[in-house]
């Protein structure tokens, strides 16, 4: 069965996900992770109801602290611009200026690249805007400290 586990806590990671097959393989307990995607697909361990938990303050307060940077509203083409492998990730994105902590211009056809693990490690703090996809996953906006960025 499904229950609530914390994948990350404070920095550390707590636990892989399994499905029973996965589980008995590893020698561990399931997760409760299995699901198909039809009556004859096969059983993969994905997520429900993930996300990163939200920090106190507004979006328009860590927009305000961080002064000058990109808001970054859409990212495409996580299909071939990412290895989940390396973790290594170079996507067209669009947002907006920010200029002395107020939105500016918006930006179009901007290229942001990195590694996914040193982005997570480079996020300074959450806001408390949660939002959850309809594919049961979720996140609140992220201010990050850094991030390789081509356009204008």
């Amino acid at each position: 069965p499904c229950y609530n586990k914390a994948v990350v806590e404070h920095g550390v990671l707590k636990t892989y996900l399994y499905n029973r097959k996965a589980a008995r393989k590893d020698g561990v307990p399931s997760t409760g992770n299995g699901f198909k995607a039809g009556l004859t697909a096969p059983i993969k361990t994905a997520v429900t109801n993930f996300y990163l938990a939200p920090g106190q303050r507004s979006q328009e307060e860590l927009l305000a602290d961080m002064g000058e940077g990109i808001l970054i509203t859409d990212i495409t083409g996580l299909h071939a611009g990412a290895n989940t492998v390396s973790g290594d990730f170079s996507l067209s994105a669009e947002g907006f200026l920010v200029t002395e902590g107020k939105l500016g211009r918006a930006v179009e056809q901007i290229t942001v690249a990195g590694n996914f693990y040193e982005l997570l490690k480079n996020i300074t703090e959450a806001a408390n805007d949660l939002y959850f996809t309809s594919g049961g996953k979720g996140a609140p906006s992220v201010r990050v400290r850094e991030m390789d960025i081509a356009g204008k």
